[in-house]
């Protein structure tokens, strides 16, 4: 292309000031002709004196001879080396006559410099030659690169125009470890809050911050995106994420797939374990991935089993043991939402708590690959879908047992929190507001240990129900005044405020075993002194996984009947857009067509995932799982015994459904809640019958606070029958023992 067809093109193109622009041309001395061989990238941000491009002779002869290179290095420059450290040397280093042997099909064999010997002095006296830097063609200002010859050009004259830069500032658009990609300018990192922006928020959008770390294209926090760089990419992912007919799925890890533990399980309680870093645990190797039937047995033990491994303790410099219980049918849930979901791990532990977790849970990766993030990631003690998808939260549901912890939690499934080692702490902070948690650690297998439960016991005691044990022992007299010996007293079942019994259930116990040896049980000195206990064995029967499988899977396909819907009133001019993507990432093909659906056979484009999500028609899971939610209770109206539910500090009466985050989530189900009981009552909680006061002049079911957790966590109306305490003549652990 002649100069005078650039200078034209340039003109109608362009509409900025000469100013603005910089022009491009070969170096002076530069022979000619010559090919360009092009090292920027078109439109990519370029700084003074970088190199754009070498030109490299074109006629052989003795005058440009001198100028064959395959590595130009200038004098004050520094060795030029490859990512493995290999220098490029240019061709005058080597002998190209042919006096020293055959080289027409010479290969240079690249020498790694760490390898160079004691001749390397002798070596670096041939390279001080100068190099001309006539061959390199260097940026003049700071700006954005366009090329206007194409790579491998043959260049004719001086006066051709080889490209144009535009005079502009860097907007530093990749920042890692706050140096700039592009101009290797040092920035400033943002502030804390950046990091956990509320993109609902309109005056906090695109625009209000200049970076965002967006989880989507990776973990580590220390890279920074442009925020419009990084909303341009997110549209691309979620287009990604839409072909393939999926959502996005977070999961929190402790007390939601798995329990964790730096202390052992007592010793009277029975579950088998398992030593992870042993070589007898190679047999459960690929338990997480395989469903033939001898891996399925493998799994249901390991799921079952305590798994002891190392974890460092970043607290203590150093490994420690600890214990893991996985949830019940764990590697089936994430085989399952694999498949329907892309899966991101978010915990609030240590980023090595998360790692040895996932070596058990996904040691190879296939659900979760890189997007875990940890504590590490979240800049405060919240977590944020801003830290994953910083604009657009349309795919994405979230499941944790904690719904405090998230900055907006609208797509959000709180679960029950699985507890299966004891933990007492939860007894020095009982706040009404978080008893939901409260009341499931409490329930933990563990804490029903011989050695434990008298600790509960003891802890809990001087707080529950003096009064009505005072009138219990009065009424439990003979007609003259005699107490009733206690050997033929009636215990009476009592659920305190944090709903654990006074009794352990019955069912709890296994066949009493001697502690002693046989042979010390045989001597007749040491009979009377044999010691029988009985150990404990709490059979786990928690399902919630596999009824947020249910869920979820509902969840997905209202997901995309609507989305569906949603496409089908978009005409076939404004779908059939080409796909053109960014610079970041590959093009494909013109129209995507969907294979998830044989029913849905129409084609979509990038241009219309962002005309869906600019007019903020693009269906949102979070909004379908908040339809779902508020149905499930609305024909619900709840009243509660006020004698169960006393203040557990000063023992005063308190309005349980109103203060509790039992009733918060009621109402977030649809359910009414009353003060007065009343006719519109259809579920009357009592925990404990003999308090109760209550004359039924209807037909309100009598449930136990356990019916509202079974609700709240199974999405479902479940049976009150079983739930009525009046009927009950043993107590009740967890309320899955009842479904």
């Amino acid at each position: 292309m002649e100069s005078e067809d650039l200078e034209e093109l340039l003109e109608s193109v362009f509409d900025l000031e000469e100013d603005d622009w910089h022009e491009i041309y070969a170096a002076e001395g530069t022979p000619l002709p010559s090919q360009l061989r092009w090292i920027a990238n078109e439109g990519s941000y370029v700084v003074k004196d970088q190199i754009l491009a070498i030109l490299s002779p074109l006629h052989e002869d003795e005058q440009t001879s001198d100028h064959k290179y395959v590595t130009c290095v200038e004098e004050n420059e520094s060795d030029v080396t490859n990512d493995k450290g290999v220098q490029c040397l240019n061709a005058d280093e080597f002998d190209l006559s042919g006096k020293n042997g055959n080289c027409s099909n010479m290969e240079i064999d690249l020498v790694s410099a760490s390898n160079v010997d004691n001749n390397y002095e002798d070596i670096s006296a041939n390279l001080s030659t100068k190099k001309p830097d006539n061959l390199l063609l260097r940026s003049t200002v700071s700006g954005k690169l366009h090329r206007l010859v194409p790579n491998l050009a043959e260049i004719k004259t001086k006066s051709d125009i080889l490209g144009r830069i535009e005079s502009s500032e860097c907007n530093h658009e990749v920042v890692i470890h706050g140096l700039c990609v592009y101009c290797s300018t040092l920035v400033n990192p943002p502030k804390e809050d950046d990091y956990d922006i509320d993109q609902s928020d309109p005056k906090r959008r695109c625009g209000s911050f200049d970076q965002v770390v967006p989880g989507f294209i990776t973990n580590d926090s220390a890279m920074r995106i442009n925020s419009s760089l990084a909303y341009d990419m997110e549209y691309n992912e979620i287009l990604k994420v839409l072909q393939k007919r999926k959502l996005c799925l977070v999961l929190d890890l402790d007390n939601t797939l798995l329990h964790a533990s730096s202390q052992k399980l007592p010793s009277d309680v029975y579950v088998d374990e398992i030593d992870f870093l042993s070589k007898d645990a190679d047999i459960f190797k690929d338990v997480q991935y395989n469903d033939d039937e001898g891996t399925l047995k493998l799994r249901k033990k390991f799921e079952s089993s305590i798994i002891q491994t190392m974890v460092y303790n970043e607290s203590e410099t150093m490994c420690c043991k600890s214990y893991f219980k996985l949830r019940p049918g764990v590697f089936k849930f994430l085989k399952e939402m694999s498949a329907k979901f892309e899966l991101y791990l978010f915990t609030m532990g240590t980023k090595q708590h998360a790692s040895s977790s996932l070596k058990i849970l996904d040691p190879k990766r296939i659900y979760f690959g890189n997007r875990i993030f940890c504590r590490n990631d979240s800049r405060s003690s919240m977590k944020s879908l801003d830290r994953i998808f910083p604009k657009h939260k349309n795919l994405v549901l979230i499941v944790d047992d904690t719904e405090h912890v998230w900055t907006c939690n609208l797509g959000l499934i709180k679960i029950h929190p699985y507890f299966f080692f004891p933990d007492l702490s939860y007894l020095q902070f009982q706040d009404i507001r978080t008893l939901t948690r409260i009341s499931a650690a409490l329930q933990a297998p563990g804490t029903y240990s011989n050695f434990v439960w008298h600790m509960l016991e003891e802890k809990i005691s001087e707080k529950t129900d003096s009064t009505n044990a005072d009138k219990n022992d009065e009424q439990l007299k003979d007609g003259d005044g005699f107490l009733i010996p206690s050997a033929i007293k009636r215990k009476i079942i009592n659920y305190n405020n944090l709903f654990i019994s006074n009794e352990r259930p019955s069912n709890i116990y296994i066949n009493p075993i001697n502690e002693l040896s046989e042979k010390s049980s045989n001597t007749q000195d040491n009979h009377n002194s044999t010691e029988l206990f009985k150990k404990v064995y709490v059979r786990d029967n928690d399902a919630q996984l596999l009824n947020i499988s249910e869920l979820l899977e509902k969840v997905h396909s209202m997901y995309y009947d609507e989305f569906d819907r949603v496409v089908d009133g978009f005409s076939t001019d404004s779908i059939a857009v080409e796909y053109n993507t960014s610079s970041y990432d590959e093009p494909t093909s013109k129209n995507i067509s969907h294979e998830g659906n044989s029913k849905y056979k129409q084609s979509y484009s990038l241009d219309m995932v962002k005309q869906l999500l600019d007019t903020k028609t693009l269906p949102e899971a979070g909004t379908i799982l908040q339809d779902i939610r508020k149905n499930v209770m609305s024909k619900v109206c709840l009243y509660a015994n006020p004698r169960d539910f006393t203040c557990p500090k000063t023992g005063r009466i308190v309005d349980f459904l109103a203060h509790s985050d039992f009733g918060q989530w009621a109402s977030k189900f649809g359910a009414k809640i009353t003060i007065s009981f009343d006719e519109s009552v259809t579920h009357y909680l009592c925990n404990n019958p003999h308090n109760d006061e209550i004359q039924f002049k209807h037909n309100a079911k009598k449930v136990h606070v356990k019916w509202l957790e079974a609700v709240l966590y199974t999405w479902k109306l479940v049976e009150e029958d079983k739930f009525n305490a009046s009927n009950w003549s043993d107590p009740i652990r967890s309320f899955w023992d009842l479904l």
